[in-house]
């Protein structure tokens, strides 16, 4: 008979990181930002060298307790992908650095959002160390799906898959285990 653990390694895992993967994120919290302070900054640099760090950290406080999460736009291919990823088997996790504990109906928020979205998902993994905690607990996870360059580079260092969704904000080099790509259903192309 075998353990979970290695019952798990024959699972077909893959995980996706919801803001700026599943949704369009960094540019809802611009929005956001030009709404509230009537500005008009172009993107999320702009608004983080105009608005002091406090003052940014006030408004971030805002942001995640206004409801506008649960209203964000879901990224084109987000939810075929998640369908087609369901239908070949795949268990689908969703991971995110929300901070759940400091904001009571973010997480409410998120699994609505999700739900009214159509995104096909098994589980939610969430806290700073999401990547460590989705590798720790399904040790077979096929591929991650990522927006930010560093921990793209992080998962592929450990030896896993890792699709990086590109935008403005994460240029540079990647290490090899790392694909770039430009809409989530590219995903399918890469045999997974």
């Amino acid at each position: 008979m075998l353990n979970r653990w290695e019952e798990s390694l024959n699972e077909k895992v893959c995980a996706f990181d919801i803001d700026g993967v599943l949704n369009y994120y960094p540019q809802p919290w611009v929005d956001f930002l030009n709404q509230w302070l009537d500005t008009t900054f172009a993107d999320l640099t702009e608004a983080k060298d105009s608005i002091p760090y406090s003052k940014y950290r006030e408004l971030k406080f805002e942001y995640r307790e206004s409801g506008y999460k649960a209203k964000l736009q879901v990224r084109e291919g987000a939810v075929e992908l998640t369908r087609r990823l369901k239908e070949k088997g795949y268990t689908i996790l969703i991971l995110t650095a929300r901070p759940f504990h400091e904001h009571k109906s973010l997480f409410k928020q998120t699994i609505d959002w999700l739900n009214i979205g159509d995104i096909r998902y098994d589980g939610i993994i969430f806290g700073r160390d999401k990547h460590i905690q989705v590798l720790d607990r399904a040790p077979s996870t096929r591929f991650i799906i990522e927006d930010h360059r560093y921990y793209a580079n992080l998962v592929a260092k450990w030896g896993y898959r890792t699709f990086l969704l590109d935008n403005r904000y994460n240029r540079g080099p990647l290490l090899k285990n790392v694909v770039r790509i430009n809409k989530l259903l590219e995903v399918i192309s890469y045999g997974v």
